[in-house]
């Protein structure tokens, strides 16, 4: 594997390269297979399902350009979140039943609707990529995103909120 080989480098050993590690295509031909699988089609027609209702874009405020006078002060904004309340978001995701990332993705997609002024609203978030065991050692790019399309509903409560984008992201 890449890391055996690295190891083997940085302690100034003799790497065998009889044996190319050939994981990655291993890889592709498994993702090749499960896609054309009955299990890879059912997928494929479940998340067709999922985002046939999904918006075409978000109508963020700043997405058009602007002149040079126009954005002098805006940038990119650094926050900082206290541990008193990093313990607050903390203890309301496991009052809520939600993993940490849940709830931030929840609070994120709140923030958007809020500027956007979108109910229905898709975001996409990186999730762990490599499908077996069998892949863990290798080099590659192995990286699955999922769409979480909710709608916000302005008269929920956040937590009937949270619920929905745990339960979304779950499906999918």
């Amino acid at each position: 594997s890449y890391w055996k080989a690295y190891y083997q480098i940085s302690k100034g050993l003799e790497v065998d390269t009889s044996q190319p590690d050939t994981a990655y295509f291993d890889f592709v031909q498994w993702e090749q297979t499960y896609i054309q699988s009955q299990e890879g089609q059912q997928d494929r027609q479940w998340w067709i399902n999922q985002l046939q209702n999904m918006p075409q874009g978000i109508n963020l405020p700043y997405d058009e350009v602007k002149s040079y006078e126009d954005v002098m002060g805006s940038g990119c904004e650094k926050f900082y979140i206290r541990e008193q309340q990093l313990q607050q978001l903390k203890q309301l995701a496991a009052k809520q039943r939600v993993n940490f990332s849940t709830l931030l993705l929840a609070i994120f997609k709140v923030f958007i609707h809020k500027i956007s002024q979108q109910n229905n609203l898709a975001v996409t978030t990186p999730v762990q990529g490599r499908p077996s065991e069998a892949f863990e050692d290798s080099m590659g790019c192995y990286i699955n995103i999922i769409v979480t399309n909710t709608e916000v509903a302005p008269e929920e409560t956040f937590e009937n909120y949270l619920v929905q984008v745990r339960d979304n992201f779950i499906d999918g």
